[in-house]
């Protein structure tokens, strides 16, 4: 078995001998398999084209019409995409030992392309020097130059997810989905996004009003939360927003030496449901995805009483950067055991963007 990577990553993309489309999620992997969701199948109905070579060297393509199969990444919405894969591909389909639930991974057989953030960006540096982009890989450039110019971030740890990056976008709708590579970078971008958003930069801006508007919305239909709550949510949304009219989001990815965790490490025992709230102790995971909070001075408000529960741990993205350190929130997920293999010791934490939830799961700060 040839690998063709030995370091996935959060919003990598894996192109399979099928031509499914699955994005990569988080950094802790079995050593057969990359754990990732479906996100674009092949249908002739699709807006979104894949572009493949017909032979090596003969500069032909053929192109497949993609549609997407999740609107938005959410356990339940994964959990439609097992419609798909159980009734053809079954090899999609994994039994976690280490979480005792059924994912999707791509086993690395299965793997026909391979694609990486900021390989994709050094590319396409090439070819806007010799003027070879389409308009929105070359607002892409001008985005991360923007970024790296207010700063001061090299150009090199920056990167492209989405449709950019598996050159599939269609340039009339399209978003601009970058990654910032590295912690510390990733609260540098966090900062100078908050300030740009408040200043009057004629190029970049949050989501205009009737945006912002379907966002809070689209939160309250698919999270049920109410208009507060979601006023809430987009107030801390830091990574999104509009540059040159263009919708663009932001994702910090974890450097090789900040992924200090690998796969059979832990060991999640699930257990029920519950509601809790606590005082955040410590926040520098929450960038990325998934994202981590440490927490103490806990009160079960709902669910079997436990004292030990050290953690909240979210896939979904909708809750990093949400609660800060120091503050108070209130939470609701699935409660895991941890076996720490490596520790030698055991825990429990709170799970938010589980499958038992039912995207009733939420994570928010009490504020007075």
């Amino acid at each position: 078995m040839k690998k063709v990577t030995n370091d996935p990553k959060d919003h990598d993309f894996i192109r399979t001998e099928e031509n499914y489309l699955f994005c990569v999620i988080g950094y802790s992997h079995p050593e057969d398999r990359i754990i990732s969701y479906l996100k674009y199948v092949p249908n002739i109905t699709g807006k979104w084209k894949l572009h493949i070579s017909t032979a090596k060297g003969s500069g032909k393509r053929r192109i497949i019409p993609l549609m997407r199969v999740l609107n938005h990444y959410s356990a339940e919405q994964v959990l439609k995409s097992y419609d798909i894969l159980l009734y053809d591909y079954l090899k999609y389909v994994y039994d976690c030992p280490i979480s005792k639930i059924k994912i999707t991974a791509v086993p690395y057989e299965a793997i026909k392309e391979y694609y990486k953030p900021q390989e994709r960006i050094e590319s396409l540096y090439n070819l806007y020097n010799k003027n070879k982009l389409d308009t929105l890989q070359r607002k892409t450039i001008e985005f991360i130059d923007f970024l790296s110019e207010n700063s001061k971030i090299n150009t090199s740890n920056f990167g492209v997810t989405g449709s950019i990056l598996t050159n599939t976008h269609n340039i009339t709708f399209s978003d601009i989905d970058l990654t910032v590579h590295g912690r510390m970078n990733g609260q540098v971008i966090q900062n100078i996004l908050l300030e740009l958003f408040e200043g009057n930069n004629n190029e970049i801006s949050r989501l205009n009003p009737k945006e912002a508007e379907d966002w809070r919305k689209n939160k309250m239909k698919n999270f049920n939360f109410n208009k507060t709550q979601a006023n809430l949510l987009f107030e801390r949304r830091w990574n999104m927003g509009n540059f040159k009219r263009t919708r663009f989001s932001i994702h910090p990815i974890r450097t090789d030496e900040e992924i200090l965790e690998k796969y059979g490490d832990l060991e999640f025992i699930p257990k029920d449901i519950v509601e809790i709230e606590g005082i955040v102790t410590q926040d520098e995971d929450s960038l990325f995805l998934p994202c981590k909070y440490e927490i103490s001075d806990v009160t079960i408000l709902k669910g079997p009483k436990i004292d030990d529960i050290m953690e909240i741990c979210s896939y979904e993205g909708l809750y990093c950067s949400m609660v800060r350190k120091g503050e108070t929130f209130r939470a609701k997920g699935k409660l895991e055991e941890v076996i720490d293999n490596k520790k030698n010791k055991t825990y429990y934490r709170l799970l938010i963007g589980s499958y038992l939830a039912k995207s009733q799961d939420y994570l928010l700060p009490i504020l007075n």
